[in-house]
């Protein structure tokens, strides 16, 4: 009986916890469905292989709204899915100068935030911007955006970046 019972809590265990999906779980579908795709997959077949949990995915995106984005970007995985969806290949080497860059964006929009204009940005950080401006422009718009992405606060800067779209 006790060995019963074992099997069947873990049952409704696994499929609860399956059924279940998180906004993670739905950035990886949505990384599978791109390399399914990529590898000659027809999206047709791709979308019924997926479909149930597309579907999942579209209950949670439509309960959560907005946070559904902002949510993603917390995800692990979010950074593979851009460089899946954007054609960006392969791991580049984390650039210092870069993620200073990424920290002092997020550093202004968060003190954009808490009302401190534009104006009051631009006089007292005007050199730090003109170095990320510089930095952007001799790597290039996307080998620089490649790049934030191997930057310890992208994720933090794509909230943010979403957060500002809201309002």
């Amino acid at each position: 009986m006790k060995l019963i019972l074992k099997i069947l809590f873990f049952t409704i265990v696994t499929n609860l916890s399956y059924s279940q999906e998180t906004v993670c779980d739905c950035v990886e579908i949505g990384i599978q469905t791109f390399k399914m795709i990529e590898s000659g997959t027809s999206e047709e077949e791709t979308q019924k292989i997926f479909e149930k949990k597309n579907n999942k995915c579209m209950e949670i995106k439509n309960k959560l709204g907005n946070d559904f984005e902002k949510k993603m970007t917390s995800c692990a995985n979010f950074k593979d899915l851009i460089k899946i969806t954007t054609g960006l290949i392969g791991d580049s080497e984390v650039n210092p100068e870069v993620c200073e860059c990424v920290d002092f964006s997020i550093k202004t929009m968060e003190l954009m935030k808490k009302g401190v204009t534009e104006k009051e940005l631009e006089k007292k950080y005007k050199s730090k911007r003109d170095i990320c401006e510089k930095l952007n422009s001799d790597l290039g718009a996307e080998n620089f955006g490649m790049q934030m992405m191997n930057c310890e606060n992208f994720s933090q800067l794509m909230e943010l970046m979403l957060s500002e779209q809201d309002n």
